[in-house]
């Protein structure tokens, strides 16, 4: 149920269009923006110019909200993630590729083109949506009394896990599918989509879709390949910077390209800040075999729980986090690379 996907009823519809124009305006705003800073303090090192364009990229999303408010109109962020890699690619194109070997420029474009084709494919994918209408998922004649959904916690090994299953599979449940026999396949709600998929870790609004078992693994490579482009587009840029800022008497139209090449380069520092944490968290939450949506949301998930009997001098039990899906880390790592049926 991609955000791009979803709308049923013409396959462009006017909603679309106006929100990808929106998110053109954005975009072309916010990079105009970054280069306005770059030209304003021209005295500004690398290091300066990066907090005066977060603030600018801050002020550019608020102002993408106040449009939401106003015109009752938002904008796509699939949409502004495409344009924001189309627009650095051809400033890398028309300008940074001047001062890279050839070997490299070849690799580089390969780099922003498996970005465009990955971007596509996530946005697209089925992230491992369970429909609750279907007969194999034990749901087709559902009610609050079925045993049909109780899972066989005879068979389940950990014995946490086991125990956990058994205590709540017949406790009440917001959604169909937390209830028992899904849980054990850490089927979740994505409150956006409103959908159940098979191993939920989050909604990406970036790429329009949920993360879940089917795409997993090509988020995060998407998420690296994002890291390695724009840690490469930095570096060239540094390199095409120094390069002009060496020679004396620019001229008029090579001040604007150095510019612009600045604003492009001091985007992708920006975008590096956060991504690389953020693939960071990933690498851990797979490692340990944990969603991010389990992480944060582990006090809804009964197995999770792991209550301890009062200490003396407290009136109730206390409730603790315990995992029990972490099998190690190289079990949790193959675990994600099986294919699954």
């Amino acid at each position: 149920m991609s955000e791009l996907a979803a709308e049923k009823g013409p396959l462009v519809s006017s909603e679309t269009v106006l929100r990808c124009i929106v998110s053109f305006l954005i975009t072309i705003v916010t990079h105009l923006a970054l280069y306005m800073v770059s030209h304003l303090f021209p005295a500004f090192s690398l290091l300066s110019l990066l907090p005066c364009s977060a603030i600018v990229l801050i002020a550019v999303a608020a102002l993408g909200r106040a449009c939401k408010r106003l015109l009752l109109v938002r904008a796509s962020a699939p949409a502004i993630v495409f344009l924001n890699i189309i627009l650095i690619w051809s400033v890398y194109i028309s300008q940074v590729r001047k001062v890279v070997s050839t070997l490299s420029n070849i690799l580089i474009n390969i780099e922003f083109l498996i970005l465009v084709i990955g971007l596509c494919r996530i946005m697209s994918i089925d992230p491992g949506y369970v429909s609750v209408k279907s007969p194999h998922n034990l749901l087709e004649n559902y009610d609050d009394s079925s045993s049909a959904l109780e899972p066989d916690v005879e068979n389940i090994e950990n014995s946490h896990l086991k125990e956990m299953m058994s205590s709540s599979c017949n406790k009440h449940c917001e959604f169909p599918c937390e209830k028992g026999i899904f849980l054990l396949e850490r089927v979740r709600y994505c409150k956006q989509c409103k959908a159940c998929v098979k191993g939920f870790d989050h909604h990406c609004p970036a790429f329009g879709n949920c993360i879940g078992e089917n795409n997993h693994i090509l988020f995060i490579f998407l998420l690296t390949i994002f890291l390695i482009t724009e840690a490469t587009h930095a570096i060239c840029s540094f390199k095409f910077t120094t390069k002009m800022q060496a020679q004396i008497g620019i001229e008029l139209g090579q001040e604007i390209s150095m510019y612009l090449v600045i604003s492009s380069m001091t985007f992708s520092l920006l975008q590096l800040l956060w991504q690389g944490p953020f693939l960071v968290w990933h690498i851990y939450c797979i490692c340990f075999n944990i969603r991010t949506d389990e992480w944060i949301n582990w006090k809804n998930y009964p197995e999770f729980h792991q209550v301890s009997q009062p200490r003396s001098g407290q009136p109730c039990r206390e409730m603790r986090f315990i995992n029990p899906y972490d099998k190690g880390i190289l079990r949790n790592v193959k675990e994600l690379f099986e294919v699954k049926h």
